[in-house]
């Protein structure tokens, strides 16, 4: 056994500040600046690895990673009306210092029964995670939400959202484009409400535009587009339980990517609520 200790420690503060204005009786605008952070994920810091014996490969945790923190900027317009229902626009935009990459290139096992290994992975690949400069996330969101509480009959019991944003971003290290970021997102929500207290709903999100990668240097992943649809339902039963249950991507949707395909999965959750 190889005995190996791991250490690493931070200290952040995060300001933020907000400010709303009524400039109508239905119509307010906000404005907010922020700082946040994004710690690095827990078994980045187990000792251990991870070989790949068909690509001679050594995936091994960074315990140095330190986290990624980000400094926001939203403004946004929102109008509310009646019956129940708001529209709103708003611009932001996100600038990400420090943010993960996996894959990155750190050297060759050695050889001998002293290599760290215990004369285990020869001539290896080692492969880890690191922090890489700062990424830039700007664009605009436009959302419209309505309880259509005005329609006759059964159709008073429906709601519904659609959302659309708009996405540029930008490794500033490289210039090249964020993988995983579609540039176009869509977003609808359909909710109903049945006069005896049982609830269906829908949901769809659809993306596109692959994202630019430098595969020579980073083992990333650019998206391709991808339509995921869901259900879920809920039913109560008494004053205190309620049964529910959801899809996730109802029809298996996968996605594409510069060197294959993917899948996310179908994925049902069935239970039983209760309330105090």
């Amino acid at each position: 056994a190889n005995r190996r200790e791991l250490k690493g420690s931070y200290t952040k503060s995060f300001p933020s500040v907000h400010l709303t204005q009524d400039l109508l009786p239905n119509l307010k605008a906000r404005v907010s600046w922020s700082n946040s952070f994004g710690r690095p994920p827990l078994s980045g810091f187990y000792p251990s690895e991870t070989a790949n014996e068909t690509a001679r490969t050594l995936t091994v945790p960074n315990p140095s990673l330190r986290p990624q923190t980000a400094e926001n900027w939203d403004a946004t317009l929102e109008y509310y009306f009646e019956p129940v229902g708001n529209l709103s626009a708003g611009w932001f935009r996100k600038t990400i210092r420090d943010y993960f990459v996996s894959g990155i290139q750190n050297g060759i096992v050695g050889t001998g029964g002293d290599n760290g290994y215990g004369g285990e992975y020869a001539g290896y690949t080692i492969l880890t995670q690191a922090n890489l400069g700062t990424a830039e996330i700007r664009g605009w969101e436009f959302s419209y939400l309505q309880q259509f509480t005005f329609l006759p009959g059964l159709l008073k019991g429906l709601s519904g959202m659609i959302n659309y944003t708009l996405l540029d971003t930008e490794d500033r290290t490289t210039g090249r484009v964020l993988v995983r970021r579609p540039r176009h997102n869509l977003a609808a929500d359909v909710d109903w409400t049945t006069p005896f207290g049982a609830r269906l709903g829908a949901t769809l999100r659809l993306a596109s535009d692959s994202a630019d990668t430098d595969f020579e240097t980073f083992a990333r992943t650019a998206l391709d587009g991808y339509a995921l649809v869901g259900l879920r339902a809920s039913l109560p039963i008494g004053d205190a339980l309620e049964l529910y249950g959801r899809v996730e991507n109802l029809f298996d949707a996968r996605y594409e990517t510069v060197s294959g395909y993917g899948a996310y999965g179908r994925t049902a959750f069935v239970g039983v609520r209760t309330s105090f």
